[in-house]
């Protein structure tokens, strides 16, 4: 009986060993996995701030243009008197067209 007991006791001391050492090799690995998605979010952050700024700059930019455009259709527009015939039409056109 005590030859029994202790077999089952040293089974029992070698499984919580395995299961012990399994479970430091596992914590190691989620430390591992949860540094690299850190690594991977913060990756992300900046290549959205990036990618953000990108885009509102060229957007900017763009509008700018189109403002400056529009400004100097109006600046023509409120030069020549404008009626609403054929023949003003045509002459605007002629005049505004690059």
């Amino acid at each position: 009986m005590r030859a029994n007991l202790d077999s089952v006791h040293h089974a029992a001391t070698q499984e919580k060993q395995r299961l012990a050492l399994d479970l430091e090799l596992k914590t190691k690995e989620f430390f591992s996995c949860r540094e690299n998605f850190r690594t991977f979010e913060q990756k992300y952050h900046q290549e959205q701030k990036k990618i953000r700024a990108e885009v509102h700059l060229k957007v900017y930019s763009d509008f700018h243009e189109e403002i400056a455009r529009l400004e100097s259709i109006f600046d023509r527009f409120s030069e020549c008197e404008f009626a609403d015939n054929p023949e003003t039409i045509d002459a605007y056109k002629k005049v505004s067209c690059y």
